[in-house]
């Protein structure tokens, strides 16, 4: 059903991240139009091709690719899973069909425990479209490549390449950019790369946000390894 980028492109512009920001994250994150997070300064760059809210830009799209409305409005169906972290992914899910009806594309929310989703997603492969965020620091190799190369696909591996995105111009510049020792070089490379997948579109960025750590001494020192929180 997104074979064709024009459909990918058409479902970025129907989404309303200023709405997400202000009525489901209520302001707490930013939005986001790159694989890298503007967080990351030393990586990320502005200049890639951006997807605005423009729901009349969405039809055209569709239009396009010729997924015209059928008797009831409807263009194209497709089942969508929210990763089942809360009640902010059920609301991401609950807006996204609304704001697709408005272009004619219908949405069938699927609803199931953290570890069914996990099975189904990243080892049975039984899913169409997912809401997934991931952590992406510190460095992209760490964070950013699993989710778009394609050596990082493999059924049964979590929070990976879920989309199976494989493109050799992606797995060039990002195994490039692993090895390079000159800081300039290195972020021209993660330039290069984040321009081409905002132009294939296999995940489309939303935005980013973060925790909140409360911590005492009192009770145990805050963790300072790799493990991060998670230790």
């Amino acid at each position: 059903k997104f074979k064709d980028v024009r459909v990918r492109r058409a479902v970025a512009h129907a989404i309303d991240r200023q709405f997400i920001l202000t009525k489901i994250l209520h302001d707490d994150g930013i939005i986001d139009h790159s694989p890298i997070s503007s967080i990351y300064k030393d990586f990320h760059t502005d200049d890639v091709p951006k997807y605005p809210f423009d729901p009349a830009r969405a039809r055209a799209l569709l239009d396009e690719a010729g997924l015209k409305p059928d008797a009831n409005g409807v263009r194209l169906k497709f089942r969508l899973d929210p990763t089942p972290t809360g009640e902010r992914s059920v609301k991401l899910a609950e807006y996204m069909r609304s704001a697709l009806a408005e272009v004619g594309i219908e949405v069938q929310l699927r609803n199931q425990d953290f570890a069914t989703f996990v099975k189904r997603v990243y080892t049975e492969r039984d899913f169409e479209v997912i809401i997934a965020g991931g952590q992406m620091g510190p460095d992209p190799v760490i964070g950013t490549q699993r989710f778009f190369w394609s050596k990082s696909f493999k059924p049964g591996v979590a929070f990976s390449n879920a989309s199976h995105y494989a493109s050799p111009e992606v797995d060039r510049l990002l195994e490039a950019a692993q090895v390079e020792p000159d800081r300039d070089k290195r972020r021209a490379l993660y330039a290069d790369f984040q321009r081409q997948a905002m132009t294939d579109l296999p995940r489309i960025p939303l935005f980013t946000t973060s925790g909140r750590l409360f911590f005492s001494d009192r009770v145990s020192p805050l963790p300072d390894n790799a493990e991060g929180t998670f230790g």
